[in-house]
């Protein structure tokens, strides 16, 4: 399901990790694709942490030309203002590992987001499993009780949760050596 035209994911860690031997400052930008917003999160420069930026809103309809091109202009501009070298896509598997319903509505965003004349960065997905349920957990914890201050913050947080378990994960890591 997957096309080739992605980036595998040890490619970008192989090349973050160069970019920290180099002290080049560069960052990974992380994508939660909903089907009304997306949710934007940014590592810092030594690939560690994550933080959420914001929200990207989606206008329907979504797929349509005009649409993808403002929303590939949202994200080339907050990449280039955090100097991202990649992108990272949660990709909505199912708790088994197989893809989620979802999966194909982000597989189609991304084919999309890619064509010529949009985005040129490399994109890779990253297992987006239960980001969701930990972002409302991490919101239940830490915000006001507001319902519609949680529902503005869930894609953003739903995004740094995905970045920082790519971040953490050994997958990614042993490129940054001892």
């Amino acid at each position: 399901m997957v096309s080739r035209v992605f980036t595998p994911i040890e490619l970008v860690a192989e090349k973050a990790a160069a970019h920290v031997r180099a002290r080049h400052p560069a960052s990974l930008l992380c994508l939660d694709v909903g089907t009304r917003n997306i949710g934007v999160a940014v590592s810092d420069s030594i690939f560690r942490r994550s933080r959420p930026l914001g929200i990207i809103r989606r206008v329907p309809p979504v797929h349509s030309r005009p649409s993808m091109d403002r929303v590939a202009e949202q994200i080339r501009v907050v990449a280039h203002k955090h100097a991202s070298f990649a992108v990272v896509v949660g990709w909505p598997v199912q708790l088994d590992g197989r893809p989620g319903d979802q999966c194909m509505e982000v597989h189609r965003f991304v084919t999309a987001l890619v064509a010529p004349g949009r985005l040129t960065l490399p994109v890779s997905f990253v297992d987006e499993r239960l980001s969701t349920v930990d972002a409302l957990r991490h919101l239940g914890a830490h915000t006001p009780r507001s319902r519609s201050r949680k529902k503005a913050l869930r894609d953003p947080m739903s995004a740094v949760i995905i970045l920082a378990r790519l971040l953490e994960s050994l997958e990614f890591r042993r490129y940054f050596g001892p």
